[in-house]
């Protein structure tokens, strides 16, 4: 998806290559996250997981990777904003 995306994008500007990640980064990385909590949370539900020690470390790890997207995410935003400056 971020070839298609960056063949139809001038590569020669910074800003939007950063643009055409954000989007990508947007559409597909942030919708299939959402999934993996929904699905992860009603399958850890219905199989009456949620009482197992090894569901609190996999769920620590899952924010571990939830925060990591938030911080990369903001990290794009702010080069979006200043692609010369260094973060």
């Amino acid at each position: 998806v971020l070839t298609i995306m960056l063949s139809r994008t001038d590569t020669t500007q910074p800003a939007t290559v950063f643009r055409a990640i954000r989007r990508c980064w947007t559409s597909v990385t942030s919708a299939a996250m959402v999934a993996a909590w929904a699905f992860g949370l009603t399958a850890a539900q219905w199989s009456g997981a949620l009482d197992d020690r090894w569901i609190h470390v996999k769920l620590a790890i899952a924010f571990a990777l939830t925060a990591w997207h938030g911080a990369f995410s903001g990290l794009l935003r702010r080069l979006i904003d200043a692609p010369t400056t260094r973060i």
